[in-house]
């Protein structure tokens, strides 16, 4: 018995946000192995939503990551559209540290995309507060640099 068999139950396992931290984490895990072609949008649409919760917001960018490398492309992009969203509408450092890398690794895999990011990229690290996106903002800035707005 496989994460096969669940696919169609995944509403089973939405969030309320009265759970627990432990069990909201769990959760999201299975959530993201019960990704399919049928339910994608919910379930990216119902992890956008979980971004706002400061207790799993780590976790969500985690699964949201796992899924966006796994994805055909144009799920990739919804993906990255909603978690731009996100960003823009809630620009919040414990968010930012935790997109930036999935940013990064976003444009290894699809570089021409970077014109999505450049309007919440200075957003983005202004609010990470942490090394590891930092390093991430700056490897971004050496491969796109001449895009990006005042950097020159």
């Amino acid at each position: 018995m496989g994460a096969d068999t669940f696919k169609s139950l995944y509403k089973r396992f939405l969030l309320s946000y009265a759970e627990p931290t432990y069990l909201k984490v769990a959760k999201v895990r299975i959530l993201q192995k019960l990704v399919s072609e049928q339910n994608h949008a919910d379930i990216i649409n119902e992890f956008a939503e979980y971004l706002y919760d400061e207790d799993i917001t780590a976790e969500t960018v985690s699964a949201l990551s796992r899924t966006l490398l796994t994805s055909e492309e144009g799920e990739a992009r919804f993906i990255i559209k909603t978690i731009i969203k996100t960003v823009e509408q809630c620009p919040r450092p414990s968010l930012c540290n935790h997109v930036l890398p999935l940013v990064r690794n976003y444009l290894r895999i699809y570089p021409k995309d970077f014109p999505m990011f450049s309007q919440i990229f200075y957003n983005l690290v202004e609010n990470a507060k942490e090394e590891v996106p930092r390093c991430c903002a700056i490897e971004i800035i050496g491969e796109f640099g001449e895009m990006i707005e005042d950097s020159v």
